[in-house]
């Protein structure tokens, strides 16, 4: 993560604690999807297919609210760099 600066000139530690959760979803997020693209994700049952496509749904969902929270926090004068 790189240098934040705030209003007080640090980020808040909530705005930090955002900062790693993203990114960490992001690897979910990212890590899920290539698993549905397997032949491996095929072999499964039905219901776990359906339960696994619907995690990744809820995830990304989860990802777009995260990131309007982010998006928040710069309006109120945090400084997120790749996030302006």
């Amino acid at each position: 993560m790189g240098q934040l600066i705030g209003i007080q000139g640090k980020v808040d530690e909530h705005v930090q604690r955002m900062l790693a959760e993203e990114t960490q979803l992001h690897d979910r997020i990212e890590r899920l999807s290539r698993f549905i693209a397997t032949p491996r994700f095929g072999q499964l049952s039905e219901v776990e297919q359906s339960l696994m496509a619907s995690q990744l749904f809820t995830m990304q969902a989860y990802s777009a609210i995260l990131g309007t929270r982010l998006q928040l926090a710069t309006a109120t004068g945090v400084t997120i760099p790749g996030k302006q």
